[in-house]
């Protein structure tokens, strides 16, 4: 416990002591409470949800780094830690862990989440791909061209995010644990406020002799007063030693939202496939209708409140269980800029 909560904390204070053009210590706090339906009547509590703390600068003009530190789910860990170099509008170049170039779901900020939690497809898709909270370690180069209305990204890292990769002097051969993930995204702005992309990602884990495969597109209008988002995820899992059955996976979202003054009601429906190898029966599908409101009190505090309708279908002999979930999310953000004098 000493090693995940100290060593964490030193690194934060050795990395706001280098010298930045501009520092900014920024952080966000999320505290819910859910109750959902079960069996046996009900499950109900708090929870920390989200706290975090993160700390970025630029010591030079075109680089920049940033690290942070989170306590999610009730255990803390080391959650960003990466460089960026930009060498033109067209490729920067970026290094250690921080979030894949793929799921645009994935890829919103927790603290800018329309809603309290994020679609159950791309919640599966990050778990399927062996990510930590959308993060992967490794580098990757990115850019925008024709006047910002084209981007790109390619990224390739571990093929699995909490397992360590790299040779050492002393312990050169440790386990075949050879293997790549590759990501490649691209994102278009035919107009202002509409973006459109999609992504491809392999990954090659050879200790397991296992194969992932995914790709998604998006949608999304964001404008002042309304928003209009859609995301289409599929995967397939090969079989390997660890896991001998073949899975494929497919799943959609659909979101709305207005701004009525400091209030936002939103709707979102989402629906999630899995299926086990060709020819088998066994298939899960989960659609969920969820209707919330947002309210912006300040603007660093903001309060969310979701009712999610779950209709679940496990198996044609399994009678439907009633999972419903209610959420109340209060969120707190804040963020300071220190400007040093050349």
């Amino acid at each position: 416990m000493i090693r995940k909560v100290f060593i964490p904390s030193l690194i934060l204070i050795s990395f706001s002591l280098l010298p930045a053009e501009e520092l900014v210590i920024s952080g966000l706090l999320q505290e819910w409470f859910s109750f959902a339906q079960s069996e046996t009547g009900g499950n109900r509590g708090f929870s920390l949800r989200r706290a975090r703390l993160k700390i970025s600068g630029s010591p030079l003009e075109n680089l920049k780094w940033a690290i942070q530190y989170v306590y999610d789910q009730q255990k803390p860990r080391l959650l960003d830690a990466h460089l960026s170099l930009r060498l033109s509008s067209w490729l920067n170049i970026k290094a250690g862990q921080f979030k894949i170039p793929a799921s645009y779901g994935g890829l919103t900020s927790s603290s800018n989440l329309d809603f309290i939690e994020r679609a159950m497809v791309v919640q599966k898709w990050s778990g399927f791909n062996d990510l930590v909270c959308y993060r992967n370690l490794g580098v990757q180069i990115s850019g925008v061209l024709l006047d910002h209305r084209v981007g790109y990204a390619i990224m390739a890292a571990n093929p699995r995010a909490e397992v360590l990769f790299t040779p050492r002097i002393r312990d050169t051969d440790y386990g075949d644990h050879r293997g790549l993930q590759v990501t490649g995204q691209i994102r278009i702005h035919p107009v202002k406020s509409l973006e459109l992309g999609g992504f491809y990602l392999c990954d090659h884990f050879r200790e397991h002799a296992r194969h992932y495969r995914s790709s998604g597109f998006f949608a999304s209008l964001v404008q002042e007063k309304l928003f209009l988002k859609a995301e289409y995820l599929r995967g397939r899992r090969t079989p390997d030693s660890a896991n001998p059955l073949e899975i494929s996976y497919l799943g959609y979202l659909l979101s709305f939202g207005i701004r009525l003054g400091k209030f936002q009601p939103v709707i979102r429906y989402d629906s999630y496939r899995e299926k086990d190898p060709p020819g088998d029966t066994n298939e899960r599908q989960h659609a969920n209708l969820t209707l919330g409101i947002n309210c912006f009190i300040l603007k660093r505090i903001k309060l969310q409140a979701n009712y999610v309708f779950r209709p679940e279908e496990l198996a044609a002999d399994i009678p439907k269980p009633a999972h419903d979930i209610f959420y109340f999310n209060l969120q707190y953000t804040f963020s300071t800029l220190v400007k040093e004098d050349r």
